[in-house]
C-alpha cells in the first residue's frame, strides 16, 4: 500500500446525495420506531387508565387516572400521526 491509498488520513469524499438518501433512511427509520413505541405505550397507559378509573381506590385516584387516561391519548394520536407520515411518504 501507498501513501495515497489513505487520501493522507482524510476520510474519502461521498458524493452529497449518498449523504443525503442515507439519512432520509436513517431518519425514516427512526420515524418508524418512534411511531410503533408511542402506538405500543399509548394503548398501555390508555388500558391502565380506564381499569384505574373503573377501580379506583386507595393507589390511583380518579383525577389521577384522567391524567393517565390524557396522557395515553396523547401517545397514541402522536403514534398515529407518525405512522400516516410513514404511509404518507411510500
Amino acid at each position: 500500500m501507498n501513501k495515497s491509498d489513505f487520501n493522507n488520513g482524510q476520510p474519502p469524499k461521498v458524493p452529497q446525495k449518498t449523504r443525503l438518501a442515507r439519512l432520509r433512511s436513517y431518519l425514516r427509520r427512526k420515524r418508524e420506531l418512534l411511531s410503533e413505541q408511542c402506538l405500543k405505550h399509548g394503548g398501555t397507559l390508555l388500558v391502565v387508565g380506564v381499569v384505574a378509573s373503573i377501580v379506583s381506590g386507595d393507589t390511583i385516584t380518579l383525577s389521577e387516572a384522567g391524567v393517565i387516561l390524557t396522557l395515553g391519548s396523547i401517545l397514541w394520536i402522536m403514534g398515529v400521526l407518525f405512522s400516516k407520515d410513514k404511509e404518507g411518504q411510500k
